[in-house]
């Protein structure tokens, strides 16, 4: 009785330490995509994204969604290139819920406000960036939505608005063409 015990046991070593394994690789993709996220520069972000580091993880982006990646050349590429590798690394890694969505679509406010610190005129791209924001919270993330939808819209419609007064004093004032608007 002991030794088939035994041998049970023995025999089923390789299963538990393949799913250990398992287990630790999918933890290890979680904390490198958290880092990837939320802890390194954008820069370093876009070094490890140029080299693809690590391979094991998602690296595809459409850029901004259905929005141009440099409006009125302010770039924000790189802030949508970190913000989709978040949401297609946590789909992937089944752990995209609400609060992770809001965390996501945070740290890409804060990203896009440091490519603004680059731009100018700099407050102009604040509020556009924002603008972006309010729209992701709204229309990004195919299954977890962070706010109710007329919520989230109010906020969103009434930026959108800012922004468009913006423009028009801008353009009033000689500070952008008027074919950027």
């Amino acid at each position: 009785m002991k030794a088939s015990l035994l041998a049970y046991v023995v025999s089923m070593l390789p299963a538990a330490s393949a799913l250990a394994i398992s287990r630790r690789a999918d933890l290890d993709a979680n904390n490198l995509t958290d880092e990837l996220v939320f802890d390194i520069s954008l820069e370093d972000f876009i070094k490890r994204r140029k080299n693809n580091d690590p391979a094991s993880l998602d690296w595809d982006t459409d850029g901004c969604s259905h929005v141009p990646d440099l409006p009125l050349n302010f770039n924000f590429r790189w802030a949508c290139w970190r913000h989709d590798f978040g949401y297609t690394n946590y789909h992937n890694q089944h752990r995209f819920t609400k609060a992770a969505k809001a965390a996501i679509d945070r740290n890409f406010r804060k990203d896009l406000h440091y490519q603004c610190t680059k731009e100018t005129p700099e407050w102009m791209c604040y509020i556009l960036a924002d603008t972006y924001y309010a729209g992701v919270k709204v229309f990004g993330g195919r299954d977890a939505r962070k706010r109710s939808l007329p919520e989230g819209m109010a906020e969103y419609e009434e930026l959108l608005a800012i922004y468009s007064q913006v423009m028009a004093v801008a353009k009033e004032k000689g500070i952008i063409p008027s074919d950027k608007i």
